[in-house]
């Protein structure tokens, strides 16, 4: 970046990073789903819409008048509209995104797909802006949502009679514009419509349906590989999306990965995940959403995620759960108001592996930058959701002390951050129960405790680390002086927090940790927390 350019965007961020250390090999395998690609989806022709207000009523035409039942063209009326939005800033994306019963798509829904990829932007915007929203709405909802300010285009009115949602009258039967439609009545005429619009060959793979059909529920397991452990761990809280046209089915995984959607089908449903939920939102680059797109198809979809972007969007995932949802050992969470937007760049940085830029009401670029990439190749899953963590530590360190955060020094800022990793990454690997599996003291990617001035940056400090870790690096290194002397140990996360957001510089930490021990003789004594240890512990932070 040039000196200019980060001048300039100094003066309108708050920003921190994790500078680049020499990662561990890359051991990642193979793609266990061929299914997408990480270039950009390719569409292909427009397909035309089977569930139309007007194509329903020319399929009820076809029907006998024993199949219709005594229904008429007039009771045919939109349930749907199928709608295309145009945000303009990441603002008006995060309108749209206030719904959560809204399921939202960057592609059109009435087009044939030539090929998935993990993003799609509408080649007619600039990269700069979000791209069209497309979704399909009910009746009754519209009024709400047109309010919103977004320009939008209704693209076709909808009858969709054979949406199956988990909500059902006492009958067990679905309603429609004020008309009881069985789901004989309801598979008939999607039957004939789809075939009238020549879209009844893409749900077969051997011609035509000869016996009924039976419904079904998406479901299946999501897992993606870690480095550490060496294989598939499940991934907590994924969004899966089932779609058939106009109809959306969701379900979330869970602590072992498994999930159920919302909803059933009786035809093939389009699978994908959108690395999104309501706290957070992952990049493809700077603006673009990214996703994993599935496979088209009836049955559990289970998927393994092994590489490529996609095993960087799932560890950035798992850091994300981690922190707004998992076990923090006492850590604060981020308490943003708007979805924290994390970018993903599949390339290296310059000189950095992550970065935080807080905005000030822009809304427009993201507020985390993830890279792939360092100095000797592909980094680790393990590095990946260590930085990802470090960036977050600074969500929170912002989000929870806004007045003092910009006033900060470097050092305590990233020195922070840095504790916060390796806080959140001590955690994630006690829970998955292969802690002993982590580089031992003092591997410095991960403990930071080879760290000492004369080989590393002054601002990336394990000073916080020493005061929770039971680890003497000074010790260790046969007393060398270069090294801080940590002889303070044990001290709670949350103690440690209190006093880091109430200072901005490692003096005001110092100047409160010697008044907590004054005050807190008892507790101070199980942490070996004396003016003696911590004045030791302060001549090379501060020298």
């Amino acid at each position: 970046m040039n000196r200019i350019l980060f001048f300039f965007l100094s003066l309108m961020f708050l920003f921190g990073c994790q500078k680049e250390y020499a990662p561990m090999p890359d051991a990642s395998p193979t793609s266990q789903d061929a299914s997408t690609t990480d270039g950009m989806t390719v569409l292909g022709h427009r397909l035309e819409n089977p569930y139309s207000v007007e194509n329903m009523r020319k399929a009820l035409e076809k029907l006998s008048p024993k199949t219709r039942a005594g229904i008429t063209d007039m009771d045919i009326q939109p349930t749907h509209y199928y709608v295309k939005f145009h945000p303009r800033s990441s603002e008006e994306l995060d309108l749209l995104a206030q719904d959560s019963t809204i399921i939202w798509y960057d592609i059109p829904l009435d087009y044939e797909i030539e090929q998935y990829g993990s993003y799609y932007h509408d080649p007619s915007i600039p990269d700069s802006l979000p791209t069209y929203q497309y979704t399909s709405i009910e009746v009754a909802k519209w009024p709400d949502i047109k309010k919103i300010g977004v320009d939008y285009e209704i693209l076709a009115d909808l009858f969709i009679p054979d949406e199956d949602k988990d909500e059902k009258d006492e009958d067990g039967v679905m309603t429609r514009s004020g008309t009881k439609w069985s789901e004989a009545l309801a598979e008939a005429l999607v039957e004939e419509s789809l075939r009238l619009t020549g879209n009844d060959s893409e749900d077969y793979e051997s011609g035509p349906q000869t016996r009924a059909r039976s419904k079904w529920r998406p479901a299946g397991r999501i897992t993606a590989y870690d480095n550490i452990v060496g294989g598939a761990i499940p991934l907590n809280y994924v969004r899966v999306r089932a779609r058939r046209w106009f109809t959306t089915h969701i379900g979330y995984t869970n602590a072992n990965g498994y999930y159920s959607c919302n909803g059933r089908f009786k035809r093939p449903a389009n699978y994908s995940i959108a690395w999104e939920t309501s706290r957070w939102d992952i990049r493809d680059g700077n603006i673009v959403q990214a996703y994993y797109n599935g496979p088209k198809k009836t049955g559990n979809w289970d998927l393994y995620i092994s590489a490529n972007k996609s095993i960087r969007y799932a560890t950035i995932h798992r850091a994300l759960y981690r922190f707004y949802y998992g076990n923090t050992n006492g850590l604060k969470r981020p308490t943003n108001s708007r979805k924290e937007k994390i970018a993903y760049l599949h390339k290296k940085g310059n000189g950095i592996n992550g970065d935080y830029n807080r905005q000030w009401g822009m809304g427009v670029w993201s507020d985390i930058r993830i890279y792939g990439q360092g100095n000797n190749g592909w980094r680790e899953m393990s590095e990946v959701f260590s930085t990802t963590c470090h960036e977050l530590g600074h969500a929170a360190h912002y989000t929870n002390n806004r007045n003092t955060y910009g006033k900060c020094k470097t050092n305590l800022i990233e020195s922070w951050a840095r504790c916060v990793q390796y806080i959140l990454t001590n955690q994630e690997y006690e829970e998955l129960r292969i802690f002993n599996k982590l580089p031992a003291y003092p591997e410095n990617n991960y403990n930071f405790q080879a760290w000492n001035p004369q080989a590393y940056d002054r601002n990336y400090t394990p000073l916080f680390i020493d005061l929770i870790d039971d680890f003497n690096q000074r010790t260790h290194q046969g007393n060398n002086t270069i090294y801080p002397d940590d002889e303070i140990h044990d001290m709670p996360v949350s103690v440690v927090q209190d006093i880091v957001f109430r200072s901005k510089s490692f003096s005001d930490v110092k100047r409160q940790l010697l008044d907590y021990a004054a005050k807190n003789k008892q507790a101070a004594q199980l942490y070996n927390l004396t003016s003696e240890t911590i004045n030791r512990l302060f001549t090379v932070y501060e020298n």
